[in-house]
């Protein structure tokens, strides 16, 4: 009954995941290459990597709160209940009936944390890296 609202959720779950991805290859691909060869031009290679981390970050941050927004209003989770409304001529459905489109929104934003915690794991990762080769760097 909720394949739209689940074909949503995990489209945009599989895009976040794939662009997160990518970016944990690309950071693990520069830093090698740069583990070899640290100097100022090395790290100005990071950078767009660095942003491009903190990109993905506020569009996860959004789509966990516009979860977060959904999961705290039982009303607003009983109206994605397309079929029903469409079968009672539009009528709203009463507040508890939104279990399955609850359990739906749990799992994405449980993906979505997941996401974000790579993403915080990732930035963490080019910020320390950065200090080293500044530490050396001043040596």
């Amino acid at each position: 009954e909720h394949l739209v609202l689940d074909s949503l959720l995990g489209s945009s779950c599989r895009r976040l995941h794939h662009n997160v991805g990518q970016t944990a290859i690309l950071v693990k691909a520069i830093l090698d290459d740069l583990d070899a060869d640290q100097d100022q031009d090395g790290l100005r290679k990071i950078i767009p990597l660095k942003q491009r981390i903190e990109y993905l970050r506020t569009h996860a941050r959004a789509m966990s709160s516009c979860i977060a927004h959904a999961l705290g209003d039982d009303e607003e989770m009983a109206g994605m209940n397309l079929t029903w409304i469409q079968e009672r001529a539009g009528q709203v459905p009463p507040a508890e009936q939104h279990e399955e489109v609850e359990a739906l929104l749990e799992g994405a934003r449980r993906e979505v944390d997941t996401l974000r915690r790579e993403l915080a794991e990732l930035s963490e990762r080019i910020d320390d890296y950065r200090e080293v080769v500044n530490i050396s760097l001043d040596s």
